[in-house]
């Protein structure tokens, strides 16, 4: 009798020690809790744009996502109007000593009416994260037609092909999505 009360002392001991957390799910040392995230990472673009063969079309946050031949870019960014006589939307950036453009001659897709400036326009600095490759052939924008790089000169001219252009209001913003799309 003793021997049965003992095993169902030493039994209940055990369970009663086993309620609660498990070693799985104690704290470590090193938990610092929770992960939140800084508001400014989600940062939404201003806009997206891929590019056929020509004019920028919209695109999504699936067009921006890094492929095997391809680098995304985080670079200040402007925008710009061509003044020829048809005119043109231009992106601009500069990634190091090379230009990265998108746009064209009376190419128009930032808004319904080529004089009506886009709704970011107003921010004094933009900064995009651009999806490219590089490639053996030489692009150049023209010359007199006031499509000027951030370094102020003209023609603008690159080995890197833009296959998508993100624009966002922030570095912080523009970095992070980076992160999120490589």
């Amino acid at each position: 009798m003793l021997g049965q009360r003992f095993i169902v002392a030493v039994s209940t001991l055990l369970l009663a020690g086993g309620c609660g957390r498990s070693a799985l799910e104690e704290p470590s040392v090193n938990d610092a809790g929770p992960v939140v995230e800084d508001p400014v990472s989600r940062e939404e673009p201003l806009a997206i744009f891929t590019r056929p063969p020509w004019c920028p079309v919209s695109g999504s946050e699936a067009d921006m996502r890094a492929t095997p031949s391809s680098v995304l870019v985080v670079a200040p960014m402007k925008y710009l109007f061509e003044c020829s006589g048809v005119g043109g939307e231009w992106l601009v950036a500069r990634d190091g000593l090379r230009d990265l453009f998108v746009g064209g001659h009376a190419c128009f897709f930032l808004g319904p009416s080529p004089l009506e400036a886009p709704p970011w326009a107003a921010f004094p600095s933009l900064v995009a994260v651009i999806r490219l490759h590089e490639t053996a052939a030489l692009y150049e924008t023209v010359q007199g037609w006031c499509i000027i790089g951030l370094d102020g000169r003209e023609p603008l001219s690159s080995n890197r092909f833009v296959d998508a252009w993100a624009v966002f209001r922030t570095s912080a913003g523009a970095h992070a999505a980076a992160k999120r799309w490589q």
